[in-house]
């Protein structure tokens, strides 16, 4: 809620930081429904002092939180923008009627009923005021779903073919729905969002070869729904020049389907009909626009008011026309032109569209209201003679149009009579996949075409295009000529989502109509593929600077085919070590990028191998990733013979100061490959020195080293490092003894024994 006041920096007592709110005349409604969203409505008057004499408005944005206990529930977000009017320094208390809507799938609670505290509070762009009104509420939350949890009841399904709607052919369904939970049921259903609206569409499908027949990138087959319990009648209807069928008799099952509205979610199949359909020839209509021009008196009332409430500028003729023009089979509009504003001329273009046999066409021009249905200008019906034909206009008039210059051309959509896909596994280049041979045949291709042929795969009820190798010279650009063509391409695994299907879509250049064949509807389930190897660089016995412990370093590399390194973003490698065939559980390494690595090195400390005895058997495991699939499986092994390992365990320290009141207490810790091995109790520095406190032991080979750390620990028991120096282990074996540089600490001696 915004609430727009006055500013004045003269006097304090005016500035908008000093404002005051009350609230008047509270009331509360439970399950109130506003946009198919229940929840409660809170109304009340809403008094300011509005004493504020500037001409300039500062907002005020009121807030709702709901509380707990403790825990906040809900904070509105959304505001309702009110005025303030000008007073120009007169005091006056100002007066809004204010009505807010909380929905319950928005309140962050469980189901049923809860003492919730309601708090109104405000802001403006420089502080946060107190809150100002504050209630205790009971509240009754009823329970939500999950929009993928719905369930669709549909009754009454049936398909007709061949009927007559909107002036064209087509097939009609028919059917009531129902749902198992409404709108206001939904999980985080708001005023403004769609998380509670569904989309039903159909799939017509071809019983002979299973295939599906819709055209893609046509709407007609889908219907936006709003979840009602209550059976609603809907009807949806296809034109046949939107069904991809050769002329002829087919048996078709029209499927019925439903998704989320975001598209995320597809639900099973709902109901099916099966029908004999009757398909006419299709025809391709390219049609060209050169000119339009209007009649000098078509005033746009509704535009004047439009530019009025809005902050767009506008075209010189301000009240002309937006003009904009269709095509149409029957009523239904089959293309859009661009809109030209405030102008008394259409903009030239081209449009293509596909009819049925003896569809009606008709040429439209309308002009655009943004605050009513757009009005006709003018419109001509155009001549559909049997057959293949061309027509030109020439400064044609008629309705409102003075004069407009048009030609289109009607041609016999080819016919793909047969087609089929067949598969196989292979490998090409050290890439595993599929080798996809499309045959097709049109039964009528005009000479003028130029095919196009680009594999695709259908996922999830979507299209997606995917990288493959052309290892057949027809793939692009067919001869025209060729009635009868086959296609091989390549499709790497890699880029096939598992359970998906792979299909062909064959478009014509030039003429700019589509085909298209889905792969039998078959999921390809992926096999298992070692494209990627793991290979041994070296083995070498290392000191590691960074753990300061000293072991084998193992180098190895990727073998990568070329089309992972130019085509896939990223390869993850996991991999486990096995020494004499137990899982070696320190070293285990995943997700390795490999396109980021020429090589990888992995450090195995002979410390960690004191269990073991003479020659180790190592193994590594490893796996290679694209995403969650696996493309490829090494097994590397060899031998370590670790020598020189020991343990040792120091006993006694000994440490004398200059001074005896320069430290407090001190304590001793010791270190090896980065980790606490040993520390000793903290020692009163005022008592003896020589202690002897000291307790653990260290397993470790001869050439590690060890960090001691000595620490001064003040009267709140917190340790500082006050030294600390890298020992060999060999050397303090050797001496049984190691000698701290105390120059660095201030002490005169620090020494500790094995």
């Amino acid at each position: 809620i915004i609430i727009f006041a006055q500013n004045v920096f003269s006097q304090p007592e005016e500035n908008p930081n000093n404002q005051t709110f009350k609230v008047k005349n509270f009331k509360l409604k439970s399950n109130y429904n506003f946009s198919n969203v229940s929840g409660l409505q809170i109304t009340f008057d809403l008094n300011l002092d509005n004493s504020l004499k500037d001409y300039f408005h500062n907002p005020y944005y009121v807030y709702f939180k709901l509380i707990n206990d403790t825990n906040v529930v809900y904070v509105s977000k959304k505001n309702i923008s009110i005025e303030a009017r000008k007073t120009y320094g007169k005091k006056i208390s100002e007066h809004k009627f204010l009505s807010f809507v909380i929905p319950y799938s928005k309140i962050k609670t469980s189901t049923g009923k809860h003492n919730l505290i309601l708090e109104i509070f405000a802001k403006n762009d420089s502080k946060e005021f107190p809150t100002f009104f504050k209630k205790q509420l009971l509240v009754d939350v009823p329970k939500t779903y999950n929009y993928k949890e719905q369930e669709f009841k549909i009754t009454n399904y049936r398909a007709v073919a061949n009927v007559r709607s909107k002036k064209i052919k087509g097939v009609k369904i028919n059917y009531n729905y129902g749902v198992k939970f409404i709108t206001s049921q939904i999980k985080g259903i708001d005023v403004d969002n769609n998380i509670g609206k569904y989309i039903f569409y159909v799939k017509l499908i071809n019983t002979k070869d299973n295939s599906e027949v819709n055209f893609f990138k046509l709407k007609s087959n889908e219907q936006e729904i709003e979840p009602v319990k209550i059976l609603n009648k809907q009807e949806i209807f296809i034109p046949l020049n939107e069904i991809n069928l050769p002329k002829g008799k087919y048996k078709v099952a029209v499927n019925l389907y439903a998704k989320t509205y975001d598209q995320k979610y597809f639900f099973k199949i709902l109901a099916s009909d099966t029908i004999l359909l009757n398909q006419e020839n299709l025809y391709f209509i390219n049609f060209k626009l050169q000119k339009c021009e209007i009649a000098n008196k078509e005033f746009d009332v509704s535009s004047v008011i439009g530019q009025l409430f809005s902050n767009s500028t506008s075209n010189t003729g301000l009240g002309y026309p937006d003009v904009y023009w269709t095509l149409k089979t029957g009523n239904i509009a089959k293309f859009y032109s661009k809109t030209n504003k405030n102008q008394l001329w259409a903009i030239p273009g081209k449009a293509s569209i596909i009819i049925s046999e003896n569809d009606p066409i008709s040429f439209s021009i309308m002009d655009y209201d943004i605050t009513s249905f757009d009005d006709l200008i003018g419109e001509i019906k155009l001549q559909n003679t049997k057959g293949n034909f061309s027509k030109k206009y020439n400064s044609i008039s008629f309705n409102n149009v003075n004069s407009a210059d048009f030609e289109y051309t009607k041609i016999r959509f080819p016919d793909l009579e047969k087609s089929s896909i067949s598969s196989k596994n292979t490998q090409i280049k050290g890439v595993s996949g599929l080798v996809c041979e499309l045959s097709y045949n049109f039964s009528n291709l005009p000479a003028c075409s130029n095919i196009d042929v680009t594999p695709f795969v259908k996922f999830k009820d979507k299209l997606y295009k995917v990288d493959y190798i052309n290892i057949d010279k027809n793939t692009k650009n067919i001869d025209s000529q060729t009635q009868n063509s086959v296609v091989k391409v390549f499709i790497p695994y890699v880029k096939i989502p598992n359970k998906s299907s792979i299909g062909f879509i064959i478009k014509d250049n030039k003429l700019q109509f589509i085909q298209n064949k889905i792969f039998e509807n078959k999921e390809i389930v992926k096999p298992e593929i070692n494209d990627i190897s793991a290979k041994f660089v070296n083995i070498s016995e290392k000191f590691n600077a960074k753990t300061k412990t000293f072991g084998a370093m193992i180098s190895i590399k990727w073998e990568l085919p070329d089309f992972y390194k130019t085509n896939v973003k990223t390869i993850r490698s996991k991999i486990k070590i096995y020494a004499n065939n137990k899982i070696f559980t320190d070293t285990i390494i995943d997700n390795i990028k490999l396109l980021n690595k020429d090589k990888f090195s992995i450090f195995i400390p002979y410390y960690k191998l004191k269990n073991y005895t003479g020659k180790i058997d190592f193994k590594i495991a490893e796996q290679s990733f694209v995403r969650k699939y696996q493309v490829g499986k090494s097994k590397l092994k060899f031998n370590i013979e670790p020598n020189n390992i020991s343990e040792i365990k120091p006993k006694k320290a000994l440490i004398k100061f200059k001074n005896i009141d320069d430290l407090n207490k001190i304590s001793i810790k010791i270190y090896h490959d980065n980790k606490l091995v040993c520390k000793s109790n903290i020692l009163d520095s005022a008592k003896k020195i020589n202690f002897n406190d000291i307790d653990g032991k260290i397993i470790c080979s001869k050439n590690d080293k060890i960090s001691i750390s000595i620490n001064n620990v003040d009267k709140f028991g917190i340790e500082k490092e006050i030294l600390v120096e890298d020992i060999f282990v060999e050397e303090f074996i050797k001496h049984k003894k190691i000698k701290i540089n105390s120059k660095k600490s201030g002490c005169k001696k620090i020494k500790i024994f094995l």
